[in-house]
């Protein structure tokens, strides 16, 4: 057993905590961990709460049973269930904590095996209790750091976004396997490239200029640009560019991270396609086209629909209900059978669009006659006809009227035979 220095009497330590850390001590040896433990205290009553076990099995056993999680664990390396390196390499996958080996003695070459294990630090036995202190919170501050390091470098390998990060001059100097995705490129082909090679040739000065001219003005600089894969396939991206400062404000890095929205580009070719071959076939159709959608709301409608309702052509817009466009058409006259009674008309009006499974005949203000049909689609969206039947009903009139006058001449000639 090495003799650790008696500690002096407990007395408050000046930099105490006001929330104790946690100290896992694994140590065989009764007499070190006591001694340990009393080096600890000297640094604060409140400072730790140790726990103490004599091996790696139990240490293991304490963490799943009782969910202990120390802010730091004293490990000695020779240990009845393992030995040497392997003990910090076990110990590492067995706690979530920075890890201060003791060792029995000061051998550099040795200690370093120890760091590449997996340890914070390691600190020979035999020290102060203000060399162990200081060694618990920088192995609790190298963990954090670490920490944080190794969670920033899974999120730059794991992003879905290309990232590319270049040096002031944009030599490119690191990029994570989505931008060799992206790109087509190895990252060992893509380090050391100026960033503006990937980006379309005819392109680059307007770029450049862009981006240097938003980059001094915003500290910031976001668009779309076309860049070839390497395989020299086109694809379109959408690039962020931001700026790593160091603490006196000069500039060192430029993150930037890349979309590839190339599949997105082209679905949204192929609606504009299709919305534009459905207007055409729309505005194509004699008779007047109208959709609203399911909170009816004017969606689209033909230049047929415009044409027949005239007087109030300028309400028929995309957003607008079907209820202001017909109380606001009624209110000008629109519909001669609402003249006077425009709320009632509405309201019956309203039914039977909601409704949407009739055919109605509608006369307008300059004299036309409409059969109107709507019907529901399953998302909730009305379509609607407007069919202008003006001539059919005045051919049925004049036939009527001729049937009548026919009927008139052969009662009257009738009555001259007898």
């Amino acid at each position: 057993m090495v003799n650790l220095p008696k500690p002096p009497a407990r007395l408050p330590h000046p930099m105490a905590e006001s929330s104790p850390q946690t100290v896992l001590l694994i140590e065989d040896e009764p007499g070190d961990a006591h001694l340990i433990r009393l080096l600890l205290q000297e640094q604060g009553v409140h400072a730790f709460t140790v726990h103490v076990v004599e091996s790696l099995a139990q240490a293991q056993a304490l963490v799943k049973t009782e969910s202990l999680h120390p802010d730091v664990v004293l490990l000695d390396l020779n240990l009845p269930d393992s030995t040497g390196i392997a003990t910090v390499q076990r110990c590492r996958a067995l706690i979530d904590a920075p890890i201060v080996v003791l060792t029995g003695m000061d051998d550099h070459l040795a200690n370093q095996a120890v760091i590449q294990s997996g340890a914070e630090d390691y600190l020979a036995k035999g020290g102060s209790g203000a060399a162990l202190r200081k060694a618990v919170r920088y192995a609790i501050l190298r963990y954090q750091r670490d920490a944080d390091a190794r969670l920033a470098s899974a999120v730059f390998k794991h992003a879905h976004d290309g990232i590319m990060i270049t040096d002031f001059a944009g030599f490119i100097l690191e990029v994570n396997p989505a931008f060799c995705e992206i790109s087509g490129y190895r990252a060992d082909e893509l380090i050391g490239l100026p960033h503006h090679r990937l980006i379309q040739q005819d392109k680059q000065a307007d770029f450049v200029a862009a981006f240097q001219r938003s980059l001094k003005q915003q500290g910031f600089w976001q668009g779309e640009v076309v860049r070839y894969r390497k395989d020299g396939q086109r694809i379109d991206v959408t690039v962020s560019v931001t700026l790593n400062r160091s603490a006196t404000g000069r500039v060192k890095h430029f993150i930037v991270s890349v979309v590839d929205i190339t599949e997105r580009k082209l679905a949204q070719a192929e609606v504009l396609r299709s919305t534009q071959l459905l207007r055409t076939a729309i505005d194509s159709i004699d008779e007047a086209f109208v959709l609203y959608d399911a909170d009816d709301r004017l969606v689209l409608c033909n230049e047929k629909y415009r044409q027949l309702y005239a007087a109030s052509a300028d309400l028929i817009v995309p957003g607008a209900t079907f209820e202001v466009i017909i109380r606001q058409g009624a209110e000008r006259g629109q519909y001669p059978v609402a003249i006077g009674r425009v709320d009632e008309w509405v309201t019956e009006r309203l039914a039977l669009h909601q409704a949407a499974n009739s055919t109605l005949i509608q006369h307008i203000d300059d004299g036309r006659v409409l059969r109107i049909i709507e019907r529901k689609l399953p998302d909730g969206s009305t379509v609607g006809f407007r069919i202008d039947i003006t001539d059919l009903v005045h051919a049925t009139e004049n036939a009527q009227a001729a049937n009548q006058a026919k009927s008139r001449f052969l009662a009257t000639m009738s009555h001259e035979i007898r």
